[in-house]
């Protein structure tokens, strides 16, 4: 394939995700009242507003982050669809695997974060030692958005981790004996990294970190069944 067929074929497949990021979007501002009331149930309290644009730009950005979250299997399908002609059928079978588990993950690790760590998180912060009597919080509409796509988006992203492991060692970049070596090193990089992309609370940084350290034990675990990164 020339050069220049493979530039149509790679503008064809971003003008094809960002129609795709178009048209999510359009859906998710129609959806929109559902998602609100998703929001307000897991918060279980009136949200306000402190400026006049606050309510549109809000609107607007839970179209987009709703547009984006909706897009991410058709990018990884162009993707796919992109890559196929220049690769090996082993390969094609590797990228084919890696895509249908990461996508799985990321749908996962929202999930865990929906069902788990939002719910907690809240009770925690919420909690009357931080609320005295005389203390009234007014929760503000676009902060509080923030709170739960931070967490959404944090979760979906580290539950990537055993896909990128597991191909560094089917690539020889690393091996099992030294995932295994410097696990109490990555114990403790764990729990600073939760601390970054988290919000500032030890319950959801907690929750972050104990599945990726399973995670991590499951990487190292399937290195082994597979042989990976033995050489």
């Amino acid at each position: 394939m020339t050069f220049e067929k493979h530039v149509k074929i790679l503008r064809r497949s971003i003008f094809i995700d960002i129609v795709g990021f178009v048209m999510f979007s359009v859906v998710g501002y129609f959806i929109f009242p559902w998602f609100y009331d998703s929001l307000v149930k897991y918060l279980q309290e009136s949200l306000y507003t402190t400026q006049i644009q606050e309510a549109f730009l809000t609107r607007l950005k839970i179209s987009l982050f709703t547009g984006l979250l909706l897009d991410i299997p058709l990018i990884a399908t162009t993707f796919v669809s992109y890559s196929f002609p220049a690769l090996l059928k082993k390969e094609k079978l590797v990228i084919l695997i890696v895509s249908i588990a990461g996508l799985a993950l990321f749908v996962t690790g929202i999930m865990f974060s929906l069902s788990f760590v939002i719910p907690i998180s809240l009770d925690f912060l919420k909690s009357e030692v931080f609320f005295p009597e005389s203390l009234h919080r007014i929760i503000s509409y676009s902060a509080y958005f923030k709170f739960f796509a931070r967490l959404l988006v944090a979760f979906g992203i580290a539950f990537q981790f055993p896909i990128i492991t597991i191909l560094l060692m089917a690539f020889g970049v690393l091996k099992v004996a030294t995932l295994q070596r410097y696990f109490k090193y990555f114990f403790a990089a764990i729990f600073l990294v939760s601390a970054i992309i988290t919000p500032p609370d030890i319950v959801s940084q907690i929750l972050l970190s104990v599945p990726l350290i399973v995670l991590y034990a499951i990487s190292i675990g399937v290195g082994k069944v597979l042989h990976l990164g033995e050489k």
